[in-house]
């Protein structure tokens, strides 16, 4: 089996895409399955079944949940193929075995879950994977400091991305070694609203080219009380500049409103009268 490289786990986001990894031992294994739980308790406490509504400096709004059925595959647990195993549901007698609780049952006990892995040659966890997205969720939860920005992707102008159905692509600086960003992918059309995926990302990446780009503005939150967060002019302003900056090699281009416009003019009017 070869050792896997970065180029895989950069592709290892895609639950389609197979190939054979080293097995980093068990104590390497626990340590995914500890880091795995932490990111699910945040969820639990966090950002459990609420709404997200965002604002964009575009003058569109992207809408999206963290569904907890879907939460298994964000977190590249392929559900399916555990369930399709028998092995949780006669072991626990559960009769239906949602992807949620496979979870809870994954990291409830590392050790258990380590076995029931390698009782599968090792085929029904990929450590690799659950790494890259506990990483990437970890940091993609901390959107509420609004310091984030959005692709407007449109997959006809990059063919390299036609696999996506996402038209718009949460973007967050990911602080590192081997990778630049964390990226959610999101489904937010009329007929169908879901989170495609999340995955760690480089500087180089494809999903840029020749798109458009925008920050967000105003963010709500449907929790109790709802929350509802804004970014202030200067903050937009200096965020602009940054967001300037990364896109520069990509060819892409940020899209902001004429309001977005005359807010940073009044500001800038403001900065010279002090």
């Amino acid at each position: 089996m070869k050792a896997i490289s970065r180029e895989d786990l950069i592709l290892s986001h895609n639950s389609n895409y197979k190939f054979e990894i080293n097995y980093p031992g068990d104590d390497k294994m626990k340590e995914v399955l500890e880091n795995l739980k932490e990111q699910l308790q945040n969820y639990k406490e966090n950002h459990i079944d609420y709404d997200y509504k965002i604002l964009l400096s575009s003058g569109e709004e992207v809408n999206f949940t963290f569904v907890k059925k879907n939460l298994a595959h964000l977190f590249g647990v392929d559900s399916q193929a555990i369930k399709d195993t028998d092995y949780l549901q006669k072991q626990l007698k559960i009769e239906r075995l949602h992807s949620f609780k496979i979870l809870e049952l994954l990291t409830e006990d590392p050790t258990c879950a380590i076995a029931f892995n390698k009782k599968y040659d090792g085929k029904l966890l990929n450590p690799y994977r659950i790494k890259a997205r506990t990483e990437a969720m970890r940091n993609i939860s901390e959107i509420q400091d609004m310091n984030f920005f959005v692709i407007n992707h449109d997959k006809e102008i990059s063919t390299t991305t036609s696999a996506l159905n996402s038209n718009k692509i949460i973007v967050r600086k990911h602080e590192g070694r081997n990778y630049d960003y964390s990226m959610l992918t999101i489904v937010d059309k009329e007929e169908l609203k879901y989170l495609e995926s999340i995955f760690l990302s480089s500087t180089k990446d494809y999903k840029f080219k020749k798109q458009k780009v925008a920050i967000p503005i105003e963010m709500s939150i449907s929790r109790d009380p709802i929350i509802t967060l804004r970014q202030q002019n200067k903050t937009l302003k200096s965020r602009l500049i940054e967001l300037r900056n990364d896109l520069d090699e990509h060819d892409a281009s940020i899209d902001v409103t004429d309001l977005v416009i005359k807010l940073l003019e009044d500001e800038q009017k403001r900065g010279k009268r002090k």
